[in-house]
């Protein structure tokens, strides 16, 4: 195994593109492609396969994809260390941006453990809908995206990240709530409050719509853009909400809501991280894609799984959509 191969592959991950690979390393395509080969050879592993726009790792091919950064961030180190040319000064700002559910959950916690390290860093997290966050990584305004829908942009790397959980919901002395198990007729009796505005596409409405060819026919009692305004229509009792769990594990905890266990009812989903294809990672964005990794290992963050986990045709049917907000700490 040779450094030049893991630099292939760690650019083959980044820009999921042969051609764009090559460049990028000033080296010839069958070059990329025999540096890949020798790799996959040397580890006994399918590391990468083909896809209609270019390439894709496969899940062996992203559990090694944080070692081999690893192995080029010391190259990086020695580098600086000892070139002067390549010695720069550490970043004082980074921004993530999130999707609402990741923005109120786990992004926070990550931020704070890595500030810890960063004691100097001006820190932002930056939330809002799919698109929101789309910008603000193709603008550079954050380096590093979680979203809860896939993204479509060829200038930005998707990573699969973590299950995700829709959630539906009810106020605690909604008639449904005295129910230990709710049929998908009983639920459509009453209306539904969720997110997003009609015409744009989410995962809630793809369910809805597969139930209607099914006979069901569920009534909407109203869009809203932000989440708190989904929680406080169903706290008046408008109809049942829909909400990645996350953004009610609170209002749960302090008995504002009654979780529905619907018989019938799918409502899994998953996240995915977003950088920029061709702008490189700051030594921030790095520690903290770094951190991301490995509390995507962290079973407290591995929920119950997928049982297409590693599906595309899941991936490209999920999330909701809303409006941007800014959470900012400032070391």
């Amino acid at each position: 195994m040779k450094l030049k191969q893991l630099e292939i592959f760690s650019a083959v991950a980044k820009y999921q593109n042969l051609t764009r690979t090559a460049e990028a390393l000033r080296i010839t395509q069958p070059a990329v492609s025999k540096g890949l080969k020798a790799l996959e050879k040397h580890l006994k592993a399918v590391l990468y396969m083909r896809s209609g726009h270019g390439i894709r790792l496969t899940e062996k091919g992203w559990t090694l994809l944080p070692l081999v950064d690893v192995i080029l961030k010391n190259r990086d180190s020695v580098e600086k260390r000892f070139v002067p040319d390549h010695i720069q000064e550490e970043s004082r700002s980074f921004t993530v941006g999130g999707s609402y559910g990741p923005a109120a959950s786990f992004l926070p916690s990550l931020m704070a453990k890595f500030r810890k390290n960063h004691p100097g860093v001006q820190t932002s997290i930056r939330a809002g809908d799919r698109n929101f966050i789309e910008q603000l990584v193709l603008k550079g305004q954050a380096e590093i995206g979680l979203v809860t829908v896939p993204i479509n942009s060829p200038s930005l790397v998707l990573e699969p990240y973590r299950p995700e959980k829709l959630a539906a919901f009810v106020s605690v002395d909604h008639p449904l709530a005295r129910k230990r198990k709710v049929s998908l007729s009983d639920m459509f009796k009453s209306p539904l409050v969720i997110r997003g505005e009609r015409d744009v596409h989410s995962r809630i409405k793809e369910i809805l719509a597969l139930l209607e060819t099914q006979g069901y026919t569920p009534q909407i009692a109203a869009f809203y853009d932000l989440p708190d305004a989904v929680k406080e229509a169903v706290r008046k009792k408008m109809g049942t909400g829909f909400l990645y769990a996350d953004l009610i594990k609170l209002d749960l905890q302090r008995g504002d809501f009654k979780l529905l266990k619907v018989k019938g009812l799918e409502l899994n989903s998953q996240s995915f991280i977003i950088y920029h294809k061709e702008r490189p990672l700051s030594e921030n964005a790095r520690e903290f894609l770094k951190l991301l990794r490995a509390a995507r290992k962290h079973q407290s963050l591995i929920r119950e799984p997928l049982s297409t986990a590693h599906s595309w045709i899941v991936a490209h049917i999920l999330g909701l959509a809303g409006l941007p907000l800014t959470l900012s700490a400032v070391c």
